[in-house]
This record gives C-alpha cells, structure tokens and sequence, in this order.
C-alpha cells in the first residue's frame, strides 16, 4: 500500500510540474516570483551586531557592580571581581573570589562599591560589608533596632566617609526610615569590627519613604529621596487643617556629628520643570556626578490615565550646599517665635522662614526653626551641636518645605513604573534608566522642557543590582540569567538597523548616522569619526532600497520590469537604468515600482540595476541592485496573438487540471481508508518516564523510526545545551514547553536558543511525537527574516528536542499588551508588514500555519517579527483554545467559520487569523471575543457579525484589510500577496499626508470599550458566566 501511494505521489508531482511548464510557455508574461529575493539581503554583518558575554557556570548570578576599574559579580555564596577592559572582543579576567558566610539571594536591594577597597550589598533581612582586596574578608552589618523598624527592609543606602565612619539609611516594607552610624576598626591581627554609635529618630507621621542615592562630599553625607509628610506651613498658618503631601528631599548629616540623635540633619524639598508646590512626586532613582559636582534627580508624578510626568533634573551642589548653609544661618538668626507665619491669612504671604520647621528631640512636637539651645545660647555651627550646654530648643533637625528648584534635563511621559537606577552614558549626554519592571532604556539628556525619546531599549529579567556602566572605557554591562552581555556603548553596538534611529528620532548624543547597503541593510557610525562607509551617510530620515525584482514582463514593443522594496516615497525624480538600458517609470509606489524599456534585455547575471534620484536634505541618492541570475529572452512568438493556438492551449490546460484533481481525489482516497486501518494498530499505552524515556517497546520502535528519519545534519547532541533556568520555562503548549538555553556549536561559540521538549505526560504519545518532530523537519527548510530559524533537533537519550534561535523580546502580544513599552502607528504597520511577508513565503512553500495569533509572532532584538509556532506548539493561555476533539486544542477565537464546521484548514483560514491579528495589534492585546462561546461564535459569524473597529484604528486599514479577511466565502479574501501590497500603499499614503500620525504613541484601548460578550452571549444565555467551554 504504501509503495502504491509513493507511485501515486510521484504521478502527482510530475503531472503538476508538467502543468506548470505547459501554463508557463502558454503565457506571454511571467507571474511575479520570490525567487529572485537576495539571500544575502538578510544576513547581519556579525561583526556588528556582537555582543561579548561570559557565563558563570558554576553558580547563579545575583548582581553586578560596576566602578573603579572593577566588575563585581554576586553569587549565592561568593563573589567574584573582574578587571574592567576597552574592548568587547576579549573576555574579561577575573582576578578574585571572596567567600560571604551569608547566602546571598535574588533579591539584592543593594550591591555596589562604596569605596575602592569596600564594597557593600543587602537583601531584605541582613547587609554584608566586605574588603575588595580579600584581605579583611566580610562582616555582618546589624540591623536597625526601633519599634517602628520591622525586619523586612525594602530599600538601603550606605556611605562610606573618609574618618572611617559607615552611614546607613534603612527603609523597611512599611516604608518606614531610620539613619544609623557605624565606626569601622580594623587591625591586622583582629580583623574588623563594626560598632554602631548613633541614629536618628524615627517619625511616625513621616512615611513612605523612598531612597535614590547616598554619598559624601566635603565633610557632609547625603541622601536623596522622597516620602510623604504632612505640609506644616499651611497647617502652621490655618490655610489647612491637614494636607499630606509626597515630595522630593535631600538629606545632609556632618560626618563629625556628636550628638546622639544626629541634630545636625537638614532636610530640604527638590523641585524641577511645572511641579507645584503640594504636587505628589517621588524619586527612587538619583546619582551624584562627581567630576561635574551636580547631583541628577529623577523626580515622577502621580500615574494618571495611563500617563505619569517623570522629569530628569540637574542640581549644582555647591548651590544645594550654600542654600542648606542659609537654611542653618536663618534659623540661628531668629531672635524670638515668629507669630507673622500663624498671623498670615494668604498663603502668599509666607514669608521664607515661615517654610522652615524643626522636631524637637521628643518627635512630637513642631514649631518653625529658632536657634539651636535656644535664643539666649551662643549660635553654633551645624556641625558642632555637641558643645551645646544648653537643653532648651535641642531640635532634632530642620526641615525647609520650600524647594530648591533644579533645571529639568530630559522629560518622559510614560514611564509609568518606579525608576529605581539612574546611570550617566559615556559622555554624559544620555542616561540609562532602570525601572521595577526590568525595563533598561537610554534616553538623551537635554536642557529642554521637550519630551525625550527612548533611544535604545533592553528588557532584563531581573530589575534590581543588574546593570551598570563603565565611564572610562565606555561599555554598559547588565546581567541576563548567568550572561552577563558588556557591549560598547557606540552607534554600531547600539543601533543595528535604521529603523532602529529612525525610532530614536535621529537625536542620539553620540550623533548616529546610517551607511546603506543593498537591502536596506547597512551599519550605522557617529558622524564626527570617519568610517567605512562606501555610499551617502544619511540621517533623519531611512533610504529607500531594493528587496527584489520579478522576471520580466515581455510584451511585443517592449519589457516591463516590476522593482519591489521599501521607502520609495523619501526619492523624488527617480531615473531607472536596469543592465545599462534607461527604464522609463510609469507607476511608482512607497513599495513598488514599475518601469518599462524599449528592447528585451538579454544579459548575464551580475547585471546591475540602479535607481538614481534626490533625498530630501542628501541630494542625489542613488541605489545599486545585483541581479543574482540571468535574465534571459523568450521569444515572443506568434502563438501569443494566435486565437487558434490560444484555443488549443486552453483546451490542453483544462485537461491537465481535469486529471489533475481526479489524481489529487484518488490519493486522498486512499491515504485516509489507509489511516483509518492504522489508526487502532497505533494506540498503546506508552508513558514517558520522569526524564522523558519511551517506556513500552511496541511504540519505541515506531518513535525510533521518526528519530532515524532526521537528517544528521540537525541533529544537536544534548552535551552541547544547557537549560538556563529549568524552573522557569519561556511557554508553555499543548504538545511541548519551551525553555531558554545556551548552545554550544562546533567551533565552540555559544549563543542564546530556545528549546521546545515535547511533554512527558501527553496522550498518544507516539502522534505527539511524530507532530512533534514533523514541525521540526518542517522547519529545516524555512529561511526567511520573518520566519523563526532551526537551530537544530535533539534526539540524545530519548529526548525530544527542537532547538531554534532565541528571541530576546519575547511574543508580540506580550510586548504590545504591556502599556509600558511605547508603541506608534509605524511599529503597528511595520510588524504587520513583517508578518504578512512571513506568512506569503510559508504559503509559497505549501505551509498552512493553522494557528496564526500575535502570541505565535515573536520579537527579535530589533524588535522584527518573526512567525514561529507551526500549529504544533501551543501556548496554553486562558481563553485561547477550544477542545474540539480529545487529542488537539484549537484557537477558536482565530478560526474562520469554515475551519469551525469541518475542521478543515486552508491558506484562506491564515488569511482569516491574519486579520484577528491586526485586530489583536490595532487594540495592544485584547482577546478577540472574549466571553463568547464557541457554539455562539460560529452562529454570529455565520450571522455576519465580525469585530468591531478599534477606536484608535485608521479607517482605511480595518475597511481595506481587516474586513476582506473576514469574508464568509474563502474565496474573496485576499492572497498575502495581496495584503502586503495593500499595506505598503496604506504606508506610503501616511508617509506623504502627515508623517506625524506614523509616529504618535498608540494607546492601550481598555477592555470594557470593546464588549462583544455582552450583546450575543446575554442574549441566547450564551456567555461565559453560564457555560465553561473556552479554556
């Protein structure tokens, strides 16, 4: 039976060939092809795009610490120090390991080096000091004692002055605050030893503190932060009777400070850009410039409707300084109690001392500043209160409620999170941000109140002690499971595609500009160093190019060339020349360009074809495309206006479809009375063991075979994967789980893959494993951009395994469902177009993905789309699938009404899907249908109900391709030819009305303005709330 249907299928395979060859000779013209795509058009110059990393083997990594020529590494129970280099090429040199006695968790709220020779970390229940050098080892720093402290600390900051004093601000999961001083003693023979001596007092109505930097400077320890407090002056002055507010504050302690209490503590409100007075602002993220003397503030507002004003704000320290020194004169000063500030009737009215209040040393109490031991004392210097002889007015600190106002350097408007880490670039120009989600981004710094772009963008897995930043050598270091990448912090390690600065808005300090070359790939280079640039340098605006060209159209007085690519809008006056002939332009598109000339070209391959015209603002441009193949010249031959032979051939192509589709009908024939009859023979009862072994005979001779049938070629031996982190799988689906892993090749690089083993515990497992390993060799022939790569299959001690590249970005519906990522109308487009282009070469190559949904569409680094997931693997997330047999969830809620009835799957069913997914992009996430039934939802499509139109959605795009997709006829929807064409023209017309609508931020539309569960399912008693069938 078998040899009867491979005859069969060669039969096929012939008469099909031969019917192509017939219609192909038949015709005057040829179709539009991909053969002519350029391979090498898609290739990234390695060099470019490296970046160096060392995994550490043998333990986790917990944290990092960059400073001081040093990179420090925290494991569970040791750390390790590196010797920080220029290069990215070479790895770095560790130079030592210190063993810590406390288990050092994830969860580090603090890990950096306080000094040259200190370096300091704390996690929430105890904090480590240990000696660079080795020598003195580590030691235990005690924990606060105060009945307002819990043991649970949320945030820590330490300074380390040059009289050997450690300060230490703690803040628990109350958010509560207390400032303790240490003295270190060292000695050669008996270590050191820590002594705590004095701390400050705890407020019970001053709370929710928050901690951005620490450090020491000229005899003063600082700390900057914010919490909340009631706002004394209009409380004092009877404008208020109780108002709280949460505002920004620098602390200052004098390093000699004697007293018990720390009394020579001031505390003064920051301000910058439009915050008012009483505005709530917080900052968890700050550091202090040394060189430059000025401290950077991160200050952010309250969230509010989806937008939270965060401004990044200069301060000059010796203006902060001379300021808290006034604050500390005035009060001294003050001869008696000032009644104006409690007589004032207008707030306006304040006068500047009415904003300065101090706590006396019971906390309770609080009364606007006077002199310090009262106004009989003799004035003191704020750094010598312990010679006080006097009990009277023993305040424990100041507190001045009128802030200094900084100069705002950069303005963002969606950051929604807690910036927790600030960090200057290389040239100080630009600052990498760090927030609690784990979301690292560069952003310029400007003296501007404009809103910045983010520039550059990295998602980390961890949001705390993960990144930081080598000044001297300009590299960036953060910390990715065990890698810890270093790349340099330069155009060509930062901005790998055009579009990538075209995102930034060309405003990158280090000044980026983009070397072209064929295909639109290229390499960016700043513009003030030369480079190896052999065309234009061109910024602010991304170059046309060339992706391929379709084979000619040969017509009696002359040949129509059709040139398809991207960007065609941004040349103006475009001049053709196509093997040295002068192509005139008839039509002309953003993405398509057609030119006819006079003669049938007939030359070589290697044939240039080159389009000449002007870019705005470049001058003449110029794009140079090498024909890979020959172009040759078929005759046009007098059948072509012979209606007699056009007749004949008519006739002999309608035969050939006739048998044709009696062949095709005949196999599926027999191949489904043959499955039939197999069908029983194949159960059994085989189980996986716990490490994922075939367990009963009968099937592992059928799962052998499918092993066999792998080409050697893909195979990966087991030895050379490592699973990073096994706990926590990347997805996880019907047939199999995907996990992130380090790969090994042979010539002994590694690079980051994904690895999808099939479940242990799946029903029928010997089909599972067929599909399984079919999606697999189903792959091995998939080369395209947006079409996930095969790394290879593993097969080693009985484990199923697809390994293929990593995605860094994770899954598009994860990424546009995140309100924090900032996502334009262009991104939308573009990954529609990205998508689209994978799914017209899928089709090409007789694939039918069956299971098309933004969650399958995954995210590179670059943020290009590729389609992964061939209707094997299936991610199993609420509401997603239905159960339509025993054996195989199906995405319902994606399926067209057809595939719904018979469960049958064609390219028109991906046509479908694809539309639910532009739907899916156009609404950042939302669950099409979400609440509906699957019996309900076939009878509403059948009814021609279908989802309604984003509000946000461009008109043109929902009436010109998202509802063609969803015509009830498979018939009438469109090829993905088609809709990329489509696409492309609804590109290039935003591109010449208004730009602008291309680059404005695409809102998150909320779920409740988009209910289609209530108007059907409430009607037939339907919904979700009555039936549990979508899982």
């Amino acid at each position: 039976m078998n040899s009867f249907i491979y005859v069969v299928t060669v039969l096929i395979c012939y008469s099909l060939f031969t019917f192509i060859t017939a219609a192909s000779t038949a015709s005057t013209t040829h179709p539009e092809s991909f053969s002519y795509y350029v391979k090498s058009l898609f290739k990234s110059r390695d060099w470019e795009l490296q970046q160096p990393s060392f995994v550490v083997h043998d333990s986790p990594v917990f944290g990092i610490a960059v400073r001081h020529g040093l990179l420090a590494v925290a494991h569970p129970n040791a750390l390790d120090f590196y010797r920080l280099k220029r290069s990215t090429r070479s790895h770095l040199q560790k130079i030592r390991r210190i063993s810590v006695s406390n288990v050092i968790d994830r969860h580090l709220l603090q890990f950096d080096f306080i000094s040259p020779s200190l370096i300091f970390m704390c996690n929430h229940f105890n904090c480590t000091l240990c000696s660079v050098d080795g020598a003195l080892g580590c030691i235990d720093i005690p924990t606060p004692k105060d009945p307002l402290i819990s043991g649970n600390l949320s945030m820590v900051k330490a300074v380390f002055t040059p009289n050997n004093t450690l300060f230490v601000k703690f803040i628990d999961q109350t958010r509560y605050s207390i400032i303790y001083v240490y003295t270190l003693l060292t000695s050669l023979n008996n270590g050191w030893k820590l002594t705590p001596v004095r701390h400050d007092k705890v407020l019970h109505f001053t709370r929710n503190f928050m901690l951005g930097t620490a450090f020491n400077r000229k005899g003063y320890t600082y700390f900057v932060g914010s919490a909340e407090r009631p706002f004394e002056p209009w409380i004092n002055a009877g404008s208020e009777t109780t108002i709280v507010v949460s505002s920004v504050r620098i602390t200052r302690i004098c390093d000699s400070d004697r007293t018990k209490d720390l009394h020579s503590k001031i505390d003064m409100a920051l301000t910058c850009g439009d915050f008012g007075l009483t505005e709530y602002v917080t900052s968890s993220a700050a550091l202090f410039d040394e060189d430059r003397d000025k401290l950077i503030v991160v200050l952010q507002g309250k969230r509010s409707e989806g937008h939270r004003k965060t401004y990044i704000c200069s301060y000059n320290m010796s203006e902060i300084e001379r300021n808290m020194n006034e604050i500390w004169i005035d009060c001294q000063n003050s001869t008696g109690y000032n009644y104006a500030c409690e007589d004032a009737r207008e707030k306006k009215n304040l006068s500047r001392q009415c904003f300065i209040f101090t706590r006396l040393a019971d906390v309770h109490r609080t009364k606007i500043c006077s002199r310090y031991g009262g106004v009989r004392s003799k004035a003191l210097d704020n750094c010598a209160l312990d010679l006080s002889t006097s009990r009277a007015d023993n305040y424990g600190w100041l507190e001045q409620f009128l802030p200094f106002n900084g100069t705002v350097i950069a303005r963002m408007d969606n950051s929604l999170d807690d910036i927790h880490t600030i960090e200057y670039s290389s040239n100080r120009e630009a600052a990498f941000l760090l927030d609690l989600a784990g979301s690292l981004i560069r952003i310029s710094i400007h003296k501007s109140m404009r809103t910045e772009p983010i520039l550059w963008k990295k998602q980390l897995e961890t949001n705390m002690c993960s990144f930081g930043v080598d000044l001297p050598n300009a590299n960036l270091y953060y910390l990715t499971e065990n890698d810890i990448k270093m790349i340099e912090i330069s155009c060509l390690q930062l901005y790998h595609s055009c579009a990538s600065l075209e995102a930034a808005e060309w405003s990158d300090p280090l000044k980026c500009q983009w070397c072209p070359e064929q295909g639109g790939k290229g390499f960016s280079f700043p513009a003030e160093i030369p480079s190896e640039c052999r065309t234009v340098n061109i910024f602010n605006t991304c170059p046309p190019f060339i992706e391929y060209i379709s084979p000619p159209i040969l017509q009696v007085n002359n040949t129509n060339f059709e040139i398809f690519g991207q960007r065609f809008y941004t040349l103006k006056n475009i001049e053709i020349d196509i093997c040295g002939d002068k192509c005139a332009v008839i039509m002309e598109s953003d993405t398509k360009l057609n030119c006819v000339t006079k003669r049938a070209p007939n030359v070589d391959a290697n044939c240039d074809v080159i389009l000449y015209g002007l870019i705005d603002a470049h001058g003449p441009y110029s794009i140079s495309y090498t024909l890979e193949k020959p172009i040759g010249v078929p005759s046009v031959s007098a059948s072509a206006s012979d209606p007699k032979m056009r007749r004949i051939k008519t006739l002999a192509t309608t035969v050939a479809i006739v048998i044709l589709v009696i062949l095709i009908i005949l196999v599926i024939f027999i191949i489904r009375r043959c499955q039939s009859r197999q069908k029983a023979s194949t159960k059994c009862n085989a189980t996986f063991s716990l490490h994922g072994t075939l367990q009963k005979n009968d099937c592992r001779e059928s799962y052998d075979r499918l092993l066999d049938s792998i080409d050697p070629r893909w195979r990966i031996s087991l030895s050379n994967l490592q699973i990073c982190s096994p706990e926590k799988p990347l997805g996880k689906g019907h047939f199999g789980t995907v996990y992130k892993a380090i790969y090994v090749d042979k010539a002994g690089k590694q690079r980051e893959v994904a690895c999808k083993l099939l479940h242990s515990n799946h029903e029928g497992v010997v089909s599972g494993v067929r599909d399984f390993l079919k999606e697999g060799q189903t792959m091995t022939a998939f080369d395209h951009p947006n079409v996930i790569r095969l790394i290879g299959i593993s097969i080693d001690q009985g484990y199923p395994m697809i390994i293929t590249e990593y995605m860094t970005n994770g899954d598009l519906h994860k990424y546009i469902s995140c309100s924090l990522n900032k996502i334009t109308l262009r991104m939308l487009l573009e990954w529609a177009t990205n998508i689209v282009d994978g799914m017209v070469y899928l089709h090409q190559q007789d694939v039918i993905h069956r299971d098309l949904a933004a969650r399958n569409c995954m995210l590179d680094e670059n943020n290009h789309v590729k389609i992964s997931d061939f209707g094997l693997s299936r991610i199993s997330s609420q509401g997603m699938y239905q159960a339509l047999n025993v054996n195989r969830e199906m995405p319902i809620r994606w399926m067209p009404p057809e595939s719904l009835i018979s469960q049958t799957f064609t390219p028109a069913g991906d046509v479908w899907a694809y539309g639910v997914v532009l739907w899916e992009l156009t609404t950042r996430g939302l669950v099409p249908f979400e609440g509906i039934h699957s019996d309900l939802l076939l009878r509403m499509l059948q009814e021609g109900q279908r989802l309604q139109r984003p509000m946000s959605c461009p008109l043109i795009l929902y009436q010109k391709v998202m509802k063609p997709c969803w015509e009830e006829d498979p018939k009438k929807r469109p090829t993905f030819k088609e809709i990329a064409v489509l696409l492309r023209s609804i590109m290039y017309q935003f591109g010449k009305q208004d730009v602008g609508v291309l680059r404005k931020e695409y809102e998150k539309i909320p779920s409740q303005l988009i209910d289609t569960s209530k108007r059907y399912g409430d009607e037939v008693g339907l919904s979700e709330k009555n039936t549990v069938s979508v899982i």
